[in-house]
């Protein structure tokens, strides 16, 4: 699968009418879950990673999860985020913080090899045109890990409950309660319908490093973490290892690992 391809400039378009309702909307969609699903990523994200000090996020969007990461600790941010609007957005934000925001694809980071600790893609991923390159790049600019929370992609009559949601009542919400066209929502929710399976993006991660998965709030959502190998000691993973699922429950929060 290879996101949304030749979509992906009308999809730029419709990203760019709702910048300025972008982050109320994401608490409607949902239903309040993604400020404390953005924090506890940061939270396991410094866990596994040594709380990493240089960080760069793929997909910033406004700078939602930039302004958290700031909140929990002093960092150095790198936001990348394809839509000028998107990063002016955050520009505006983080006015005052240590940040850098630039305007480019998550396919092609302008950073070098290793130039980070830890590069993260927060609800970002599924709109690349091509989500493996934007892990394989993810790997590149990493010294620690990389991480990725998005939406789960779900399987039978859950994924045409999932596509009603996303499809039909997201827009109907951002028409009643953002002033927005659904058609910008109903654009949203076609990546979910190209979206990969969490198996199928843990397997690609897992040519990097070791993976840890986490799907939470009934399986609405998932978090990733790759772990890297030291990069002086040959660094990536033979190719021929691929990710085989553990399954671990705790409190809401089912854990893989491979």
């Amino acid at each position: 699968m290879r996101g949304v391809d030749g979509e992906w400039r009308r999809l730029l378009g419709h990203l760019s009418r709702i910048v300025d309702v972008y982050d109320f909307m994401n608490r409607v969609m949902s239903l309040g879950l993604d400020i404390p699903a953005r924090r506890e990523f940061i939270r396991r994200l410094d866990e596994l990673c040594g709380e990493p000090r240089v960080v760069l996020e793929a997909g910033c969007g406004p700078g939602t999860l930039i302004e958290l990461m700031l909140e929990e600790g002093p960092r150095y941010v790198v936001g990348v985020d394809p839509l000028p609007e998107m990063a002016e957005a955050a520009r505006r934000r983080l006015s005052g913080r240590i940040v850098d925001l630039v305007v480019a694809v998550g396919e092609h980071l302008p950073v070098r090899s290793g130039g980070v600790d830890a590069a993260v893609a927060a609800f970002a991923l599924r709109d690349y045109v091509d989500w493996r390159r934007g892990l394989a790049e993810m790997a590149r600019v990493s010294k620690r890990c990389f991480a990725v929370l998005d939406i789960r992609r779900r399987r039978g009559a859950a994924f045409v409950a999932q596509l009603a949601w996303w499809g039909v009542a997201v827009p109907i919400a951002a028409a009643l309660l953002a002033r927005r066209n659904p058609t910008h929502y109903v654009a949203l929710a076609k990546t979910i319908v190209r979206w990969a399976g969490v198996e199928e993006i843990a397997s690609e991660a897992s040519r990097y490093g070791r993976v840890e998965v986490e799907t939470f709030a009934g399986g609405f959502a998932f978090r990733l973490y790759t772990l890297l190998a030291p990069k002086e000691s040959g660094a990536r993973r033979d190719r021929g290892q691929r990710y085989t699922p553990r399954h671990t429950r705790g409190a809401g929060t089912r854990r893989e690992s491979g």
